[in-house]
């Protein structure tokens, strides 16, 4: 490559380079910010895709040559200065999902989904059991076909390219090891598919092994192995071809609680470190905040929300986003006024800028926005009194959780510190609430 790009640049004047790109007989141009941006297409005139692009600071370095240039087109750049600080470039998001939609037996299991994933970025998709998450990722992957929609690459749509060639890796939920194998062959598989010289094979794998912290398993059956070494052992033959997409399908799932909650940070480290962008499918919301950069919440096919996990935590679009995150304390309200919601614990005066009349909304309260009372009114800036039989009331090192039930028959959940005595169960208490640590949540269909 170095030889060829040697070439390329010594037959043509000094001072210029050429840049290739090409897309299945569609040319895309990546276009310069600003007055020295001269682009001009210098061999054919095909139709341009503009999908949605990004911006990005200039990194102070760039690409020469496109990973998948042809000889379709050539674009002819003059060489530039970078640009000064502060100046922005446009660049092509590495991955784009563009209207994606797919239907089995004329129900839709993706409904016309389009998102962006930046480079190095982590994606995660949650949702609840047969919501399409799944079947988004077997799209991107080329194990299914979506019915319509695009899908870019480095803009490239990889719509007609097989899953072999699509420098893509995929770890299953069952890990899928070879049992034949030792984990030095289930590891080294891939690059022996790439065929590689046996010491780049060696000592990929051995990289990866490290990595994954199982320095010195090679000649270890897979079959002797726990379910988290398993764990390591298939995310690390996922990593050694280098993919520049990692696809993870629930690659928790199948082990227990405890040592769920210790790979996912061991998992989130090995992803920062190794610098690949990852997309991952879960249905548990510890994962997606412990992993994740970016969440797009799934529902019947659809994105209902994305954004970060704290983003999503602290404001969920939609009623339904709230329920599935386990939000407790939701209350289904009736807007009356800019000041004021019906709820069935009362009137609760809020700032509903925004809100129109008689609209219904649900309420957030936090599990800290309640406190236990001793006085008999309420007090200057807090919300109704409400009285409540406690249901539960369990010690929690930092904290006690309580249970009560409120005389609509609602349960609501709250923390209550240590330095203050408990009630006990059964007793009746008094509740108040602080209107300005609550959230209003439109409405939404349930899932």
């Amino acid at each position: 490559m170095e030889g060829r790009r040697a070439h390329r640049e010594e037959s043509h004047p000094r001072g210029c380079h050429f840049r290739l790109y090409h897309q299945h007989r569609r040319v895309r141009r990546h276009r310069l910010c600003g007055p020295a941006s001269n682009l001009h297409h210098a061999a054919c005139h095909l139709p341009v895709p503009r999908p949605a692009r990004r911006t990005q600071l200039w990194s102070g370095h760039g690409h020469e040559y496109h990973p998948h240039a042809g000889d379709c087109c050539r674009i002819h750049v003059p060489r530039q200065d970078p640009p000064q600080a502060g100046r922005r470039i446009l660049i092509v998001a590495l991955l784009e999902l563009i209207e994606i939609s797919k239907t089995y037996n004329h129900e839709p299991a993706v409904d016309n989904v389009s998102l962006d994933l930046e480079e190095g970025n982590t994606l995660c998709l949650l949702g609840p059991s047969g919501c399409g998450k799944t079947t988004l990722l077997r799209i991107i992957a080329g194990l299914e076909q979506q019915d319509s929609g695009v899908v870019l690459f480095d803009g490239i749509d990889m719509s007609t390219v097989p899953p072999h060639q699509r420098q893509f890796g995929m770890m299953f939920q069952e890990f899928a090891l070879f049992p034949h194998k030792d984990v030095f062959g289930n590891v080294s598989f891939g690059l022996q598919m790439q065929k590689h010289p046996r010491s780049e094979v060696v000592r990929r794998t051995e990289a990866m092994l490290k990595l994954v912290g199982l320095e010195g398993y090679s000649h270890r059956n897979v079959a002797e192995l726990s379910g988290g070494e398993r764990q390591r052992v298939a995310l690390a033959r996922t990593l050694a071809p280098r993919p520049r997409l990692l696809l993870l399908d629930e690659p928790l799932g199948s082990l227990d609680r405890a040592l769920r909650e210790r790979l996912m940070l061991d998992l989130k480290e090995i992803l920062k470190r190794v610098g690949v962008t990852t997309i991952f499918v879960t249905h548990d919301q510890t994962e997606a905040y412990a992993i994740s950069d970016v969440i797009a919440v799934i529902a019947r096919g659809r994105i209902e929300q994305i954004d970060s996990p704290e983003e999503l935590y602290r404001h969920p679009r939609t009623s339904a986003v709230a329920r599935f995150l386990g939000f407790h304390n939701l209350i289904d309200a009736v807007v009356e006024n800019e000041q004021a919601l019906h709820t069935e614990i009362g009137i609760l005066p809020l700032s509903l800028a925004g809100f129109k009349n008689s609209q219904r909304v649900t309420v957030h309260i936090p599990s800290n926005g309640i406190v236990i009372s001793r006085e008999k009114e309420s007090l200057p800036g807090m919300g109704p009194l409400i009285r409540a039989v406690v249901k539960t009331c369990l010690f929690k090192g930092k904290y006690y959780d309580l249970e009560v039930e409120i005389e609509s028959g609602k349960r609501l959940f709250f923390e209550l510190p240590t330095d203050i005595e408990p009630p006990r169960t059964a007793e009746e208490v008094i509740l108040v609430l602080r209107p300005d640590d609550m959230a209003i949540i439109p409405e939404s269909d349930p899932w």
